[in-house]
């Protein structure tokens, strides 16, 4: 019984919905629990407390990267990127400068070729109101031949707009497969 009580806490803790059961999480370190560890920083990036809790933040441009393999089945399955993300810049709320954004590269066995860019409007930039959190996400169905996934926290970047200095912040950062678009979209709006 303990055990149950247990999983039944953990479950309702966890940003990742127990339905998620037809899906496989492949990030490391999603809430900045281990600081930036498993994450390439790229300039000004950093690990943050926010509205009481940790949470990434990057600044002036800064990207974190975290390059993960795909399971062997992958091809024709569905990857979701997914977090929830913090824009701090306000005074530009129809510019994409400095807010958070979502980014991968699907890669080649070899490592040499990008099969994907994976980039949509839901994965940041405007999508999510500046001030406030919200979610950024996209679901991208896997190439043939494809074997892993670079995945990207960064800024926005318009031209002829400088950068401040203001944060993006990001948090329960998710990469997960599953066997249907329709699953992924399902699994989005449970997230929470």
């Amino acid at each position: 019984m303990r055990i149950l009580v247990l999983a039944a806490f953990m479950s309702a803790m966890s940003p990742y919905p127990a339905a998620a059961q037809d899906s496989m999480i492949l990030l490391v370190n999603t809430a900045a629990d281990s600081g930036s560890s498993t994450w390439r920083v790229d300039g000004e990036a950093a690990v943050e407390e926010f509205e009481g809790n940790r949470c990434f933040v990057l600044r002036n441009g800064a990207r974190l990267t975290q390059e993960v393999e795909l399971p062997g089945d992958s091809a024709g399955k569905f990857v979701l990127f997914i977090a929830h993300v913090f824009g701090e810049r306000t005074d530009r709320p129809e510019d994409i400068t400095d807010q958070p954004y979502l980014y991968g590269l699907t890669l080649s066995a070899d490592r040499r070729r990008i099969l994907l860019h994976n980039q949509a409007a839901t994965m940041g930039g405007l999508a999510v109101p500046p001030g406030q959190w919200g979610k950024s996400w996209g679901v991208f169905r896997v190439p043939e031949g494809a074997s892993s996934i670079l995945y990207q926290l960064g800024q926005g970047l318009r031209r002829g707009t400088l950068r401040n200095g203001s944060a993006a912040r990001f948090d329960d950062v998710g990469l997960f497969v599953f066997d249907t678009r329709d699953a992924a979209e399902r699994f989005v709006q449970r997230y929470r």
